[in-house]
C-alpha cells in the first residue's frame, strides 16, 4: 500500500503542555490513557489513500480517464484500453476492439451510454447493456483538436477542445467560445457541470464557470473570474455541497468552494506527476487517475 505524503501539522510554540498546565504526574498518565482508548474513534478521521492496480502486465500503466456511471461501475482508461471497476476487479471491455488513438475523455448521458472522446477529434460509444463499444460520426473542428470532453445539459451539447477552444450544440446551432473570450486559454484541458448546472472549464489560466446567454437570433458566452490563477488545470469533479475538486499539472489536487468561494491545495509535495483525471466516489473520497503511479484514492473524511 502506498501513501500520500502529507503535510504533518507540528504544534505552535506557545501551545498547552503538561509543564504550563500544571497538570499532576498521575492525571497525565489519566489522560493518555483515556486517549489511547478512544483514540481509533478520534483520529480515525485521518486522510487516507490506497493504490489500486490495474491487471499486470499493465499495473503501471498511465491512467488517461476515469468515470464513475449511475449504476456504480468506475470507467478507466489507460492508453488504448477500456476496463470496468466494480470495487472488486478490473474487468477489460471488449478486448478485441481497437481504442487507438488515445481516450481523452468519457461521459455518461442520460440514456446510460458512454461517450468517448479521442485524441484524433472522434467519438465512439459504449452500451452497457450490450457491452459493445460503436463507433460512430461525431462533430469535429476544421483542425481536428483533441477532443478534451463533451458535456449535456439544458443549454445543450458542450464540446471541449485542445487548442480550439469551447463549442456549443444549442438547437441545430454551432457557437464558439474561442480566443475572443478566452484570449490564449484556448487549450481546454478539462470540463464538468456542478450540482447549479453551470459548465465549469480548466485550462492553463485556471478554471472558469462559463454561461451562455440566449438571445432571439443567437446568444453570447460569459465567463467568471478565474479560480486558481496562474495554475495548469488538467482534471475537474464535481462533489457534494457545491465542491468542485481539481486535478493539477504540478500540484496535484485542489478543492474549491462554489458557495463560500475558498479554495485550498489540500496534499503537499506530490511525486505522481501531472494528474490526467479525477471523479468523486460518494461524499467524501475523490479517485485520481495519475501520470506516474496509477490509481489513487484519496479519503477526505469530511475534516480536511
Amino acid at each position: 500500500m502506498k501513501h500520500l505524503p502529507f503535510a504533518i501539522t507540528q504544534r505552535p510554540p506557545n501551545s498547552p503542555t503538561k509543564r504550563n498546565r500544571h497538570l499532576p504526574w498521575c492525571m497525565d498518565r489519566q489522560i493518555i490513557f483515556i486517549l489511547l482508548l478512544i483514540s481509533p474513534s478520534l483520529f480515525g478521521q485521518n486522510p487516507t489513500s490506497r493504490n489500486h492496480s490495474l491487471p499486470p502486465p499493465h499495473s503501471k500503466d498511465p491512467i488517461d480517464q476515469i468515470l464513475q456511471a449511475k449504476n456504480g461501475v468506475l470507467y478507466v482508461s489507460s492508453q488504448e484500453r477500456l476496463y470496468a471497476y466494480d470495487s472488486h476487479t478490473f474487468e477489460l471491455i471488449n478486448a478485441s476492439y481497437e481504442l487507438s488513438p488515445q481516450i481523452t475523455n468519457m461521459h455518461e448521458g442520460p440514456d446510460f451510454i458512454i461517450w468517448i472522446g479521442r485524441e484524433d477529434g472522434t467519438v465512439v460509444y459504449y452500451n452497457p447493456r450490450l457491452d459493445s463499444l460503436i463507433a460512430m460520426p461525431v462533430f469535429q473542428t476544421a483542425n481536428q483538436s483533441s477532443i478534451s470532453g463533451i458535456l449535456k445539459n439544458e443549454t445543450g451539447l458542450w464540446i471541449a477542445t485542445r487548442g480550439n477552444g469551447l463549442f456549443l450544440i444549442r438547437n441545430k446551432t454551432t457557437f464558439h467560445l474561442d480566443q475572443k473570450y478566452l484570449e490564449s486559454n484556448t487549450d481546454i484541458y478539462t470540463m464538468t457541470i456542478s450540482a447549479d448546472d453551470r459548465v465549469w472549464v480548466g485550462h492553463d489560466g485556471g478554471m472558469q464557470a462559463v454561461n451562455f446567454i440566449p438571445d432571439k437570433q443567437s446568444g453570447t458566452f460569459q465567463l467568471s473570474p478565474p479560480v486558481f490563477p496562474g495554475q495548469i488545470v488538467t482534471a475537474i469533479a464535481s462533489g457534494s455541497d457545491n465542491i468542485l475538486w481539481l486535478g493539477f499539472f504540478d500540484n496535484g489536487i485542489g478543492r474549491y468552494n462554489i458557495n463560500s468561494k475558498e479554495s485550498i491545495i489540500p496534499l503537499s509535495n506530490w511525486q505522481a506527476g501531472p494528474v490526467r483525471s479525477l471523479v468523486t466516489w460518494g461524499a467524501h473520497e475523490v479517485w485520481i487517475g495519475s501520470t506516474y503511479e496509477g490509481l489513487w484514492r484519496y479519503d477526505i473524511h469530511r475534516n480536511t
